[in-house]
């Protein structure tokens, strides 16, 4: 037997994410569900910003199109440092936001 899994998010970093987690086996209703919340978290998307810039800046094209010709401003070197760094940062706080004691899941039988 196949499970599927499913998980909800429903809300912002700013008001906080009610979470849904459905476990069913494949074709029939979820068998069980979990439910929790995320509080706010404003500054992770400060830091979702920042590592979204960082990755960019590598020169990367989110679309696929490749240039003909790149110009860097400054030390590729350092540019890629900064993206490692801010990503550690990122994984940082997405850890410690979902490892936060308010996000208590109440498990129920559907």
């Amino acid at each position: 037997m196949t499970k599927l899994i499913v998980l909800k998010l429903d809300g912002n970093l700013q008001q906080g994410v009610r979470v849904t987690l459905s476990i069913a086996t494949e074709g029939v209703s979820p068998h069980k569900e979990i439910t929790g919340n995320l509080p706010p978290i404003a500054p992770l998307q400060t830091t979702i910003d920042e590592w979204r810039s960082h990755y960019r800046s590598l020169g990367s094209s989110p679309r696929g199109i490749k240039a003909i010709k790149v110009t860097y401003d400054g030390s590729i070197a350092q540019k890629h440092e900064d993206c490692k760094n801010s990503a550690t940062e990122l994984q940082k706080q997405l850890n410690n936001w979902l490892l936060s004691s308010l996000f208590a899941l109440s498990g129920r039988v559907g």
